[in-house]
């Protein structure tokens, strides 16, 4: 039996009736859309930019699996002959192009596990599984990587920041991570001068958000700051204080050459 991507002869395909056209994609107007090129690690990001692109230019026909590219040959039941299909060879000449184009969106080392497939499907579907696989153990590690956070010596800012980026990454391969984990896994990794604020933020009825989370640890990083400079400032001006108090008491006023004392002497 006949391949999709290999089609054989037909009589029945309704594209030998309507006798589409396939115009080859110009290849000028796909390659300035390319923002990203697909690595170990973007994939759902790349799939999601270039599903975008397929679809506008209307080409996702080409990698679609339920649609049924154009047969090879058209046969003819009462001559028992076959001809070539010209739809077929406009089909192949456009999927070669794109096959052209999706390769280079990818980088060298992903574009290693592709040669050899030589139509848009079969590298498209290709990636598609083989990512599939490479997710799972992605978001096992990257769940590892969210529950073990610590905040050490980073800013707040900071500490969000990568805090947010792992969630994204983990949202990026269709597991979304919950505001409640995320601000759960804050609170865990903050460094021992945060207990009194982790331990209000734990009576509260309700968790804040991220968001929220984020304005409140502001706040008291900023308190933080301002106790550390308070702190640090009055040994400074205790020590003044003491030197100028013992400067007083050693003064001794000095005597005048012709002072001798006592009304005796007058």
């Amino acid at each position: 039996m006949a391949s999709q991507n290999s089609p054989s002869a037909s009589t029945t395909n309704p594209l030998t009736t309507e006798s589409p056209t396939y115009l080859i994609p110009n290849l000028s107007n796909l390659n300035p859309l390319i923002s990203i090129k697909l690595d170990r690690d973007n994939y759902l990001f790349w799939e999601d930019k270039m599903l975008s692109i397929l679809q506008s230019q209307d080409l996702y026909h080409f990698v679609d699996p339920i649609v049924t590219p154009p047969p090879s040959h058209i046969s003819d039941s009462t001559s028992n002959t076959s001809t070539e299909n010209h739809v077929y060879s406009q089909w192949r000449k456009a999927d070669h192009t794109l096959v052209t184009w999706l390769k280079s969106s990818l980088t060298d080392s992903i574009h290693a596990t592709v040669v050899g497939l030589r139509t848009s499907r079969e590298v498209w579907c290709s990636l598609e599984t083989s990512f599939a696989s490479h997710n799972v153990a992605r978001v096992v590690h990257l769940q590892n990587t969210i529950s073990t956070l610590r905040k050490d010596n980073l800013s707040i800012t900071d500490y969000l920041h990568k805090t947010k980026i792992t969630a994204d990454s983990i949202a990026s391969i269709n597991r979304l991570v919950s505001d409640l984990d995320s601000v759960s896994s804050i609170l865990r990794g903050l460094s021992p001068e945060y207990e009194s604020f982790v331990t209000t933020i734990y009576i509260r009825s309700v968790l804040p958000t991220f968001s929220e989370l984020h304005a409140f640890l502001l706040n008291h990083e900023a308190r933080l700051d301002l106790l550390s400079q308070q702190q640090n400032y009055l040994p400074q001006s205790t020590v003044f204080i003491a030197r100028t108090q013992s400067s007083r008491n050693n003064y001794q006023p000095r005597s005048s050459p012709n002072y001798r004392g006592g009304r005796g002497n007058q």
